[in-house]
C-alpha cells in the first residue's frame, strides 16, 4: 500500500487554530480535515507558543511553521542583522549603551526605505497595518 503525504497548508492551519480556540477535540479536527490524528498533534506541537511571563499568549499559532520555512524571510533577517552590525559591531557590550543611543539606532533602521517594502519605510508599513487593524469592525 502506497502512502501519500501532503503538507498541511495555510488554510488547514487556520481551521485548526479556529477549532482549537473553540475547544474542538483533536480527533474531530482530524476527521474534518481528513488527516490522521497524529498529524494534527504533530502540527499543534510544532507550532505552539509558550510564554511563562504572558500566559495569555500561549497556544497554537497557525503561521509559525509556514513562515519559518520561507527562505526569503531568513534572508531578510540576515539583511537586518547586517544593518544592525553597521551600528553595533559583534563585540559591543549592549548593556553599556544608553537608552538614547539604542532609540537613535532603532529610529535610523525604521526610517530607512526598503526595496522589499516597495521603497517604503518599516515605520510607514507598520502604521498602515496598525490603522487596518484598528479600523476592523468588531
Amino acid at each position: 500500500m502506497e502512502r501519500t503525504y501532503s503538507q498541511i497548508d495555510m488554510d488547514e492551519r487556520r481551521k485548526i487554530a479556529r477549532w482549537r480556540t473553540a475547544g474542538v477535540n483533536v480527533d474531530i479536527i482530524a476527521e474534518k480535515l481528513g488527516r490522521h490524528r497524529s498529524t494534527i498533534f504533530r502540527e499543534l506541537k510544532r507550532n505552539r507558543f509558550i510564554d511563562a511571563q504572558i500566559p495569555d499568549l500561549n497556544g497554537y499559532y497557525c503561521v509559525t511553521a509556514n513562515d519559518m520555512a520561507r527562505a526569503w524571510q531568513k534572508g531578510s533577517v540576515e539583511n537586518m542583522n547586517k544593518r544592525v552590525r553597521r551600528y553595533l559591531p559583534r563585540d559591543t557590550d549592549l548593556l553599556s549603551l544608553s537608552h538614547r543611543c539604542v532609540r537613535s539606532i532603532c529610529e535610523r533602521l525604521n526610517t530607512t526605505p526598503r526595496k522589499c517594502l516597495g521603497y517604503r519605510t518599516p515605520t510607514e508599513v507598520f502604521r498602515e497595518q496598525l490603522v487596518e487593524i484598528v479600523s476592523l469592525p468588531e
